[in-house]
């Protein structure tokens, strides 16, 4: 397996009822994923994050 950079952003919306009303955005994450290839190093995070997850860029090492 080869290794692969990948940068993305995480938005969260808070759940009701909580003491925080709204959202978040992080971004500039980055992480070091083990993967075959870039289609499945993106795949991974977005399988992690789900449909609040914005892969920006991915790179291998």
């Amino acid at each position: 397996m080869k290794q692969f950079e990948v940068t993305f952003s995480v938005y969260r919306q808070y759940e009701p009822g909580k003491a925080t009303i709204g959202s978040s955005l992080t971004s500039g994450l980055k992480t070091t994923i083990q993967a075959n290839n870039m289609g499945q190093a993106r795949a991974m995070i977005e399988a992690q994050y789900g449909k609040n997850c914005s892969v920006h860029g991915i790179r291998p090492l």
